[in-house]
């Protein structure tokens, strides 16, 4: 990306030519039709201002154009000073009293005024010509529902499954009396003589790849899609009712 000094110059030059191209209808010809006043480079001034508390590290160099924000408002009242002293029978005069240096420097602020007709016609070619870019946001598209992926589960064998009163343990107290709930964080196992809650295995027994608990009343399975051997490994006591 060019940098901000840059920009501006580009920006500069490109109203520049814009104006330009336009000059006809924007500043009527002098001195009985015979001279068409254009748009020069003394008509255009970049500013690039940074922040008061910002540091200016100019590494050798020194563009004319970068200045402290706090600067800005006092060069163009110089300037524009500058330019009333070339106007008129006075500046005339001092023109002409004026050393080489002086003369030199009187003749760069020396800018014909633009007449009021001139900066109407300037101020609404340039509205004309502004066309702010209308944001338009596309037409919403239909949402496609993915087709559901099925995956052919392998029948639980009798092999597969284990015994019909597959048990966990407890890690605590050892026991076989112990249940599988659903609780905020998933599935997890607790111990119904101690209590002890405990993290339900994520493994596959066959092939330890990360496995899915599934539960079916009150058998749980756990399915493996890297080996796809489902395995039944837990059914939970059958509630006492009082």
């Amino acid at each position: 990306m060019r940098s901000p000094i840059e920009q501006a110059r580009l920006q500069a030059r490109l109203l520049q030519s814009l104006l330009n191209d336009a000059k006809e209808s924007l500043r009527p010809k002098k001195l009985m039709g015979t001279v068409q006043p254009f748009f020069g480079d003394e008509r255009f001034q970049v500013y690039v201002a940074i922040s008061d508390q910002g540091v200016i590290e100019r590494n050798g160099a020194s563009p004319p154009e970068l200045m402290k924000a706090d600067r800005v408002v006092a060069e163009l009242t110089e300037k524009a000073n500058a330019y009333q002293e070339t106007q008129g029978i006075k500046g005339f005069v001092k023109f002409v009293k004026a050393g080489k240096e002086e003369a030199k420097r009187l003749e760069d602020h020396h800018v014909g005024p633009f007449t009021d007709q001139e900066m109407t016609s300037i101020r609404e070619f340039l509205v004309s010509r502004c066309k702010p870019q209308r944001t338009t946001n596309p037409p919403p598209v239909a949402a496609r529902t993915p087709a559901a992926k099925t995956r052919a589960v392998k029948p639980v064998s009798t092999a597969d499954a284990g015994p019909s009163d597959a048990k966990m343990k407890c890690e605590a107290c050892g026991v076989s009396d112990v249940e599988i709930l659903y609780g905020r964080y998933g599935y997890y196992l607790r111990c119904r003589v101690c209590n002890q809650n405990q993290n339900v295995p994520q493994k596959c027994e066959v092939c330890a790849a990360k496995a899915k608990l599934r539960k079916k009343g009150p058998c749980f399975y756990r399915d493996c899609e890297a080996c796809e051997s489902p395995r039944l490994v837990h059914t939970n006591p059958t509630p006492v009712e009082g």
